[in-house]
């Protein structure tokens, strides 16, 4: 497996909130009066749909993409996540990214979702754990077939990059590592297909062992469709006096 090898100077800060979502309501003003006073600047049905995505959002399935070349395979992986309700994205050492952000890739995932940037890949996997993550790596190496991984607890995937995979840091790191079976003649999927593959695998596993489709409590999932609203309505600051947004 391959070593770490982008310089620790261009690696930027050990961690940073790429992007957010405003979930605390403005001072003085709770999240109910946020949606009350930015509902009626969307159509009914944009708001159903807000609210309706926000009750099946999941934080106890994350993705983790480490070291990733091309940011157009890390948006569709963001595309992806953010499709299947998954509400934290990481990712790990971004200065190796060789070509420039894949916006039009991602059509906007990044909005909906928490991006989290990581330099180091211990830092990643110790606030996960801290979390009560179980870290499951993806690896062409490893006797696990993902279908073996116990869904029981919270799950961090684990993706590398295109070329060689995860490092060899990641792999000592991780508490579990997996391959997805292949039965035919290619031997590997590219890294969109196989996080997409996983990402279905896991958020049906996750939701069998919660018996439902959140893992959010009534207060997080109002929280969050407020957040929405503030990304979706235009001038959503000047509305709520707080300026832009």
């Amino acid at each position: 497996m391959r070593k770490v090898n982008v310089p620790a100077a261009e690696r930027g800060p050990r961690y940073r909130l790429a992007s957010g979502l405003p979930e605390e309501p403005p001072a003085g003003m709770s999240v109910e009066e946020v949606i009350a006073l930015l509902e009626p600047h969307l159509r009914p049905e944009r708001c159903a749909r807000l609210a309706g995505v926000a009750a099946q959002r999941m934080e106890s399935l994350t993705v983790v993409l480490e070291g990733l070349y091309d940011p157009g395979n890390r948006s569709a992986v963001y595309r992806t996540a953010e499709s299947f309700g998954v509400l934290d994205l990481h990712v790990v050492n971004p200065a190796a990214a060789k070509k420039p952000h894949a916006r039009a890739v991602s059509r906007g995932a990044e909005k909906w979702t928490r991006i989290h940037e990581w330099a180091w890949p211990e830092d990643a996997v110790r606030s996960l754990r801290a979390r009560g993550f179980l870290v499951a790596a993806s690896d062409l190496q490893a006797e696990v077939a993902l279908h073996e991984v116990s869904f029981e607890q919270p799950v961090a995937l684990v993706f590398g990059n295109e070329h060689d995979g995860i490092t060899e840091e990641m792999r000592e790191l991780a508490d579990v590592r997996f391959v997805v079976p292949m039965r035919g003649f290619t031997e590997s999927l590219n890294i969109s297909t196989a996080a997409a593959v996983c990402i279905a695998h896991a958020r049906a596993a996750r939701e069998r062992a919660l018996g439902a489709l959140t893992d959010l409590d009534m207060q997080q999932v109002r929280r969050l469709h407020a957040a929405y609203l503030r990304r979706a309505v235009r001038a959503s600051g000047d509305i709520l006096g707080v300026g832009p947004q």
